[in-house]
């Protein structure tokens, strides 16, 4: 028997499979390189086309979300990730791997949408905000741990290994979304009754709180996937570094998320949300220019790299699940919509920002690489505050 209430352990667990899907081929890019011989612009398309794959599809995955079932829709785009990453180990040209990373992504891109939208469906709104510091610290540190696993299985295995346990961990959660994942969605927000898909939209984008909780997540994904598509390279060019030890790094990241996501409830509950955000997004700006400042002064080193980044995180990881929760309690009955119209915003702007990055490495180095990580962090905190006027005013029109 189902339970009405999924586990938010597996909510998390289903919203992580898409950045980890984002991530895991970080570190095989040094093989991809080697196995096809494209260019390092080139290679960043195997990263953009999956995220742009994700912010194609996420707002389709919300509205059918809200109109046929949360259930159906994240079981049958699930099933496609699985079929595309089998796939993706059997081709053997690179221009079909951009392709499959498009569909791998387009079948994932349900996964966080629904899982959202479940939690908004049974949930009040102060536990959406504790489940969504779970939520987002699972993708936080998914897209950071999956290069550890992508390091060590490229290395023994090549880069078919990497899509074949992509494959194997899609199913495994398929299966455990299949028993107990029940039909959530409130039976007011059938078809008949539902807006048509550009009256949401025209709605969401209208609403300034919406527009700013969407750009604070939007940025917030700008200032690692900018660094992202070129990390590997760049690290293995300026340090010397093994695929297998950048994705034991980097994966090491995740602490400083996972700090952030975890103390944002009790920051929350001893100053309140908006004094909190208001100084996370002032941590947020000033930590992404005294990192860059750090690596004028100090010079370009692992750490001066690293700290500029963790920094960050930490900021990221304690305002995410504010800015996730904000954008599905603004309209609960399009929560869906919301959250796949959202999350595909925030991934244009992070495929955008990561083929910039791919740009800008080779042309200007390191250093322009590390003025654009800065600059996303600035952006997500403006943003912040562009989101506290429209919930303010949100708030004086009821």
């Amino acid at each position: 028997m189902q339970s009405s209430r999924p586990s938010l352990i597996l909510l998390s667990v289903i919203c992580a499979l898409s950045p980890f899907g984002v991530t895991v081929i970080v570190p095989i890019l040094p093989i991809l390189d080697r196995s096809f011989d494209v260019s390092p612009q080139s290679l960043q398309f195997g990263v953009s086309a999956y995220v742009l794959g994700l912010a194609a599809m996420q707002p389709i995955s919300g509205y059918l979300a809200d109109t046929i079932g949360r259930r159906r829709v994240l079981l049958s785009g699930f099933l496609v990730f699985i079929g595309a990453s089998i796939c993706l180990a059997l081709a053997s040209e690179f221009w079909l791997i951009i392709v499959l990373r498009f569909v791998q992504a387009a079948g994932v891109s349900v996964g966080t949408v629904v899982a959202r939208a479940v939690a908004r469906d049974v949930l009040d709104e102060k536990q959406v905000l504790r489940a969504f510091s779970a939520i987002s610290a699972a993708m936080g540190v998914s897209p950071i741990f999956a290069p550890i696993v992508g390091g060590w299985m490229g290395e023994a295995l090549g880069y078919q290994g990497v899509f074949l346990i992509t494959a194997v961990v899609g199913l495994a959660i398929w299966v455990w979304a299949w028993l107990k994942i029940p039909e959530t969605r409130p039976t007011s927000y059938g078809l008949s009754e539902s807006a048509s898909p550009v009256e949401s939209y025209r709605k969401l984008l209208f609403s300034k709180g919406f527009l700013g909780y969407t750009g604070v997540y939007g940025f917030l994904q700008c200032t690692f996937f900018s660094f992202l598509g070129v990390g590997a390279i760049a690290f293995s060019d300026l340090f010397g570094m093994s695929e297998s030890r950048f994705g034991t790094i980097w994966g090491l990241m995740a602490l400083t998320y996972l700090f952030g996501a975890f103390c944002v409830n009790g920051l929350v509950e001893r100053v309140g949300l908006y004094r909190s955000m208001h100084g996370l997004s002032l941590f947020l700006f000033f930590s992404g220019w005294i990192g860059f400042a750090l690596q004028l002064w100090l010079g370009l080193s692992v750490f001066s790299a690293l700290l500029q980044l963790a920094l960050l995180m930490a900021a990221a990881g304690a305002m995410t699940p504010t800015a996730l929760a904000g954008v599905v309690n603004l309209f609960p009955d399009i929560s869906g919509t919301a959250a796949g119209l959202s999350s595909s915003i925030g991934l244009t702007l992070a495929g955008l920002s990561s083929m910039l990055g791919g740009l800008l490495y080779p042309v200007g180095g390191y250093h322009w690489l590390s003025v654009l990580i800065a600059s996303c962090g600035t952006l997500a905190a403006i943003s912040w505050f562009f989101a506290y006027l429209g919930q303010l005013s949100a708030e004086n029109s009821s």
